[in-house]
């Protein structure tokens, strides 16, 4: 997107969470450590699936860029001196010269753990075909790793596959469901490497934790063994 286009978001209000959510619950937890009486604010929240994904065909490695509105809060409460009574106007004074990548970020193909009898990696699946179009076999997903995300606020566990694809399994544009906001984004190897260590502030879109460590997986462990198609 060009920095000079108009940011593709319009702020219509910003409210306390007063009902519940089926995402997440807030919760304070009072404990004891070495006999001393603590107090924690948290989330309960689901676990997630992330899937670094490398096509075989063109020898590029598929991200998506999505919408993230937390995050596109963050940066307006950090950057712009903005509360939760003037959120809306002063997003509105600084549109016309805003980065139209605020609020946005390369990610894994991801989603959370909320469908009662499919396993993570079934899950991780039905996330590939969604948001990339690719329709892999179950098979072709193997778990890296898994992390915890959140740590200060929920704690919530990530399995981090790896799954090969091919131009032959692409049976639709991808983007999500429902009113999911994503695009998909193929790096070439090199283009990838670059994104390890790239700096967000500068380059004026987000990337998650899981994004670099993902990457940097492929880079030093995978890539060496692979055959790339010429």
């Amino acid at each position: 997107m060009s920095e000079n286009a108009k940011h593709p978001v319009e702020i219509v209000d910003l409210v306390p969470l007063t009902e519940q959510s089926p995402y997440m619950k807030p919760l304070r937890l009072h404990y004891k450590q070495n006999g001393k009486q603590l107090t924690w604010d948290c989330i309960k929240t689901h676990d997630s699936v992330a899937i670094l994904i490398f096509n075989s065909s063109r020898n590029v490695l598929v991200f998506v860029r999505q919408f993230r509105p937390p995050v596109m809060l963050s940066a307006l409460f950090n950057s712009m001196d903005s509360n939760m009574t003037n959120i809306k106007e002063k997003f509105e004074e600084n549109a016309a010269s805003m980065n139209p990548n605020l609020g946005f970020t390369l990610e894994l193909c991801a989603g959370i753990i909320d469908k009662e009898g499919l396993t993570p990696t079934e899950i991780a699946r039905e996330e590939v075909i969604e948001e990339t179009g690719y329709s892999p076999p179950l098979e072709a997903l193997h778990l890296i790793t898994t992390c915890r995300t959140g740590v200060g606020s929920s704690g919530s566990l990530q399995y981090i596959y790896y799954c090969e694809v091919n131009d032959s399994m692409r049976v639709s544009q991808g983007g999500g469901i429902d009113d999911e906001s994503i695009d998909v984004v193929e790096f070439s190897i090199e283009e990838s490497r670059k994104q390890i260590y790239q700096c967000d502030k500068s380059a004026g879109i987000g990337r998650t934790p899981g994004f670099r460590l993902a990457i940097s997986w492929f880079i030093y462990e995978k890539l060496p063994s692979l055959q790339l198609n010429k």
